[in-house]
């Protein structure tokens, strides 16, 4: 990841401005990143920081599944629980439980 990318990406995890205000992109920023292999391949807890802020935005959640699905395929361990927290515990198509 350049030094540029890497600042751009830890200011957004810092402040919640940049995800309350437009977390459609935010999420497909982190994507892009993922998909071009920007981001370091090492080391996600910025881009999970990001990503956990979103979770509570509906428009945001297509984007965040398919950084999920980057995730899994760059080897992150837990990208089956990340899943499961944005569908809030439902299995994609299936109603909400409650």
């Amino acid at each position: 990841m350049s030094r540029k990318t890497k600042k751009v990406v830890c200011r957004a995890s810092q402040r919640k401005v940049f995800s309350t205000r437009h977390p459609g992109a935010v999420a497909r920023f982190v994507f892009y990143l993922l998909r071009n292999r920007v981001a370091p391949l090492y080391y996600f807890e910025p881009l999970l920081k990001i990503v956990d802020g979103l979770r509570q935005f509906p428009e945001a959640r297509n984007d965040l599944l398919q950084i999920c699905e980057q995730l899994a395929e760059l080897g992150y361990p837990n990208a089956g629980t990340l899943r499961s927290l944005i569908l809030g515990g439902t299995q994609e198509g299936s109603p909400p439980s409650g």
